[in-house]
């Protein structure tokens, strides 16, 4: 009976350490996988913040073409003002 519960005793022993083994061996797994999950989430996160700044850079640069136009726009009309008055002195 002594040898017995040794026999079972020594089964349950070896059955733990390879039960932390198993566990140490699926954390280093884990710990591995995780980090390029966090290498790509910094990625992301880094094309994210360029595409935002590309954004608010077209954004800024939208506004600033829509008040380049607007005065190309006027100063073309006082041109084309100041030649009809031109003309229509040169006429009279």
């Amino acid at each position: 009976m002594i040898y017995f519960l040794t026999f079972v005793f020594i089964a349950l022993l070896t059955y733990i350490f390879y039960l932390t083994y198993n566990i140490h061996v699926n954390r280093v797994s884990f710990d591995t996988k995780l980090k390029a999950l966090e290498e790509f989430v910094i990625q992301l996160n880094e094309e994210q913040k360029m595409q935002s700044n590309q954004l608010q850079i077209s954004s800024e640069l939208r506004e600033k073409m829509k008040e380049i136009n607007q005065t190309l726009n006027r100063n073309i009309f006082d041109i084309n003002y100041q030649l009809f008055e031109d003309n229509y002195q040169k006429k009279k």
